[in-house]
């Protein structure tokens, strides 16, 4: 079976990016345990404000149930990301499948 790839591209304002930061780590801490799959967090070289988090799946039901069953802590985290950090609250969202 291929593996379904989830991609979160945006870009944070300036003076939120060391709180962004710390918020992706509590975020890569709780996956650790609660994804089945494989999570990873990117930081553009060229931009510093600038962030890919990619999200590696079995199935499409896996990532399904990471956001299904997410703890109120991580959806408020998760709702913080996006109306304090994130600029315009822009993400480009892509799902991939493997070959």
């Amino acid at each position: 079976m291929s593996k379904i790839l989830y991609e979160f591209k945006y870009q944070v304002y300036p003076e939120k990016v060391d709180d962004h930061i710390n918020s992706l780590q509590k975020i890569k801490d709780y996956a650790k345990d609660a994804f089945k799959g494989e999570y990873y967090i990117y930081r553009s070289m060229k931009d510093d404000d600038t962030f890919n988090e990619i999200f590696v799946c079995d199935t499409e039901e896996d990532y399904e149930k990471f956001e299904d069953e997410m703890n109120d802590e991580m959806r408020d985290l998760f709702e913080k990301i996006m109306s304090e950090n994130v600029v315009n609250n822009n993400i480009s969202f892509h799902t991939y499948e493997e070959i």
